[in-house]
C-alpha cells in the first residue's frame, strides 16, 4: 500500500498526456458488451483524470487472446462506441498504435482509446527481446504520467503493465481500492476470520491455502477440491467426482500446518450428483458415500446447514471458488445459499467480507440482491497472487511513496 496514487496532490497534470491502463476484457457476443462491470470500475478514475486540466488521456487494454495477431472479433472498436454512450460530453477517438503519436499530437482534452494491445506479440514479451525493448519505447513516448487500474491484469509482466520509459507511475482508484480492500482483510481481520474455498484442484489452491492457514480461524472447502480431501482423510468412495492426485500429496501437510495454527478446516457431509457433466438430472447424496457411476456437482443441504452456521458467527470472510457447478442450475443450489448466507450476515451484523474474482464474482453477483454489502473482486489471478502473499509486477512498479 505504499505506493502513490493519482490523487496524490504533489502530481501536476497540467498540459500532460496521461497514459491510462485498464482491463476492459468484457464478454462480447453478437457485438453487445454483456458485462460492463470492468468498464464502469474505471469510470472513477476517468473522470478524475479528466478534471485535472491535462492534455490528452490516452487508454490501453487487452480484450480476449489474440496471441499476438490482429483478430477483427477482438477489437476494442465496440468498446469505443460503448464509451462514447456511457461518458457523453467526452471526446472519444479509436487509433492503432501506429498512428497514436500522430493523433495525440494533433488533438488536445480528448480521450483516445488504443486497439487491443495483445494484438502485439511485444505486449506478452513473446518477441525478441530488442523487439520488446522497442516497443517499450514507443509505449513510453505517448505520454508524460502512467497510470495503473487495470488490477485484473497486474499480476502479469507485460509491456503496458510495468510500464518501463516512465518516471512517474501512479495506481488508479480502482488498484487503489482493491489493494485497501484485500490488504484489510488479510492483515487486520477482525475474529472469527472465514475462508471459504472452491473450485477443482486443491493444487491451484496450494499457495492460497498455506498463506491463510497463518491468517485464518475456519477453513472451509467446497467444490471440486472436496472429493480430494475425503477420499485421502476419509477413504471416501467419490465415483467419478473430480480426484487432483498432485493436491492429494498435499493434503498431510495442509493438515499438520492447519492443527498447528489451530486452524479448523470443514468437509461437505453431502451432495448433488450426475452421472455426466450436464443439467439433466440429478441425485442427492445424503452421505459421505457417492455411486461410481455418479460425479458430485454441488454440495447438499446438510453441508450447506453446516457451513451457514460456521459463517454465521464469522466476522471476517474471504470467499474464493464456488461450491459447486453453479452455471447449471440443478448444481446452484449450495453456492447461492452460501451468497444468501454471506449477505445477510454482511448487511445485519456488518461482517468484512471479500469475495475473490472470476468465477467467484460471478457466481455472487448472479445470486445476490445486496452485493453493495460485501467487496467484489474486478482480479482473477490477480486476486489468487495477492492472496497468496505474492508481490504483483503491475503494483510493484508503481512509484512508492517518499
Amino acid at each position: 500500500m505504499n505506493k502513490k496514487y493519482i490523487d496524490d496532490p504533489n502530481i501536476n497534470y497540467s498540459g500532460k498526456n496521461i497514459l491510462l491502463r485498464v482491463d476492459f476484457n468484457v464478454p462480447i457476443k453478437d457485438n453487445i458488451i454483456q458485462d460492463d462491470k470492468r468498464i464502469i470500475s474505471t469510470f472513477s478514475t476517468i473522470k478524475f483524470l479528466n478534471k485535472q486540466n491535462m492534455n490528452n488521456l490516452i487508454i490501453i487494454s487487452h480484450l480476449g487472446r489474440p496471441k499476438g495477431k490482429k483478430v477483427d472479433k477482438l477489437s476494442l472498436k465496440i468498446v469505443h462506441t460503448y464509451l462514447q454512450k456511457k461518458l457523453p460530453g467526452f471526446k472519444i477517438l479509436f487509433s492503432d498504435l501506429e498512428n497514436a503519436k500522430e493523433i495525440i499530437k494533433n488533438n488536445k482534452k480528448c480521450i483516445i482509446l488504443l486497439e487491443n494491445i495483445r494484438f502485439y506479440p511485444e505486449e506478452e514479451n513473446k518477441a525478441p527481446l530488442e523487439k520488446i525493448n522497442l516497443f517499450q519505447k514507443k509505449l513510453s513516448e505517448l505520454a508524460d504520467i502512467y497510470v495503473n487500474d487495470a488490477f485484473g491484469t497486474s499480476h502479469r509482466a507485460h509491456s503496458s503493465i510495468i510500464a518501463n520509459g516512465y518516471q512517474i507511475k501512479l495506481g488508479g482508484f480502482l488498484i487503489k481500492k482493491e489493494l485497501q480492500q484485500i490488504n484489510n482483510v488479510i492483515t487486520e481481520p477482525a475474529r472469527p476470520f472465514t475462508c471459504i474455498l472452491g473450485g477443482a484442484k486443491v493444487s491451484d489452491k496450494i499457495k492460497l491455502i498455506y498463506n491463510l492457514i497463518e491468517k485464518v480461524d475456519d477453513i472451509i472447502i467446497g467444490g471440486g477440491m472436496a472429493f480430494t480431501f475425503l477420499k485421502e482423510l476419509e477413504n471416501m468412495e467419490i465415483g467419478k467426482s473430480l480426484y487432483d492426485e498432485e493436491g492429494a500429496k498435499e493434503i498431510p501437510k495442509i493438515m499438520e500446518k492447519s492443527k498447528k495454527n489451530n486452524v479448523k478446516i470443514h468437509l461437505p457431509l453431502d451432495f448433488v450428483g450426475s452421472k455426466e457433466f450436464n443439467n439433466t438430472d440429478s441425485k442427492i447424496f445424503d452421505t459421505k458415500f457417492i455411486s461410481k457411476d455418479y460425479m458430485g456437482l454441488d454440495i447438499g443441504i446438510k453441508s450447506v446447514m453446516y457451513f451457514s452456521e460456521i459463517i454465521s458467527k464469522s466476522k471476517t470472510i474471504l470467499w474464493n471458488g464456488p461450491m459447486g457447478v453453479f452455471e447449471f442450475s440443478k448444481f446452484s443450489k449450495g453456492s447461492m445459499k452460501i451468497v444468501d448466507e454471506i449477505e445477510k450476515i454482511s448487511e445485519i451484523n456488518n461482517v468484512k467480507t471479500v469475495i475473490g474474482g472470476g468465477d467467484t464474482a460471478n457466481c455472487y453477483q448472479n445470486f445476490s440482491l445486496k452485493p453493495f454489502f460485501v467487496h467484489i473482486s474486478t482480479g482473477g489471478g490477480a486476486t489468487l497472487k495477492l492472496l497468496e502473499g505474492k508481490v504483483l509486477p503491475g503494483i510493484e512498479t508503481l512509484n512508492n511513496l517518499i
